[in-house]
């Protein structure tokens, strides 16, 4: 079985996306899998490429024209490999969901992993909705071409099947894993005691909502404070100050090691988006003894199961109360910390590649 991994994604820094691909294209290749993936620039940490050694020596202008260069030389060699047909299946990856290699597949089946299904399935308040309907309408036209789809959930399956409607047949549920492993690190300066929000503060992650509906508990309790990742900008502190919690939410950038610290050290991650088409920082704070607090909507019950507190993202009560308990309650903290344990077991990067690996097989196996 002869697969290609398309590149595109690896051009990404940091985030979900990179992991899950950087770790499904790692331990395919530890099960022995032949894979293929013509990358030529890295963007990111988790996929094992090495710049050379001049780059980060070029001025920025002839370096944002490097990179330009070597992303298309990327693509090309991708669609000249799928041209000449020596692959058994194609693996999508773009997250803009591009339709160029349709030219050059000829009769390879292809594969892609649908992640979400973002403002088709999700009731979600207008004003929050994300602004990516071309690349949603570019994933239904792939996804209903493909020969197989991976979903990371059983809730974005159900949402491929009512607004795509695609054959439930070749969509395989396959869930993500928890990729945050390794040792912490604990140089990262943090609060005594905080409650923990991962990821951007806009849109449908109900950021600034979060904030309204904790901001007396955070005023009340003298030694807590409220910890986000990535810097705060200048407009926010003084938000923040004009709202009575100058100095007690603090932003910090973090790398993996560093997160894990966040999430080992937080007396809660809360987690109340509107949507999510899998939910990964709610398994990665499971992972790593931090008690959830988490939406009960789309994908995440899934997730969360009975080792999470949910809330009604929409309703500042339901969140406040959710946070009160959990912060005022050692009991109840440990209670979810127990149960999470046994819930992440049953997202194993082994168990989620050995199915993939199944996917695949089966695939090759019907062309």
């Amino acid at each position: 079985m002869k697969i290609i991994l398309d590149p595109e994604v690896f051009h990404l820094g940091n985030c979900g996306l990179t992991r899950y691909y950087s770790a499904l294209y790692k331990g395919l290749l530890d099960k022995g899998v032949n894979i293929d993936c013509p990358v030529y620039l890295s963007g990111n940490d988790y996929f094992p490429f090495k710049q050379p050694p001049f780059f980060n020596y070029l001025p920025p202008k002839v370096k944002k024209l490097y990179v330009k260069f070597l992303k298309q030389k990327s693509k090309n060699t991708y669609f000249k490999k799928i041209a000449s047909g020596q692959y058994d299946v194609i693996f999508v990856t773009s997250q803009d969901f591009e339709i160029d290699f349709l030219k050059y597949k000829n009769n390879t089946p292809y594969i892609m992993t649908a992640h979400d299904t973002m403002t088709w399935g999700a009731q979600i308040p207008y004003s929050y909705i994300d602004t990516r309907n071309q690349a949603m309408n570019k994933m239904a036209y792939l996804a209903n071409y493909a020969d197989r789809i991976i979903s990371v959930s059983n809730y974005t399956k159900n949402d491929l099947t009512n607004f795509y409607s695609i054959d439930e047949e070749k969509i395989k549920v396959i869930h993500l894993a928890n990729f945050l492993e390794g040792p912490a690190d604990e140089s990262i300066v943090l609060p005594e005691k905080y409650i923990l929000f991962v990821g951007e503060r806009t849109g449908r992650k109900n950021f600034n909502f979060f904030f309204q509906s904790i901001v007396d508990l955070l005023k009340k309790v003298e030694d807590l404070s409220l910890v986000v990742t990535g810097q705060l900008y200048e407009w926010e502190e003084d938000y923040f100050k004009r709202m009575g919690c100058g100095g007690k939410v603090i932003g910090r950038d973090a790398n993996d090691a560093q997160l894990v610290t966040l999430y080992k050290k937080a007396i809660c991650f809360v987690y109340p988006t509107f949507y999510e088409g899998f939910g990964l920082p709610v398994l990665e704070a499971m992972a790593n003894d931090c008690p959830v607090i988490v939406s009960a909507n789309s994908s995440l019950p899934e997730v969360g199961g009975d080792a999470v507190f949910y809330i009604d993202p929409s309703s500042k009560q339901s969140i406040g109360d959710a946070v009160r308990k959990v912060v005022d309650n050692d009991d109840d903290r440990k209670e979810l910390i127990k149960k999470a344990k046994k819930r992440v077991e049953m997202f194993s990067v082994d168990n989620m590649l050995n199915k993939t690996v199944d996917s695949l097989e089966e695939l090759v196996k019907q062309h």
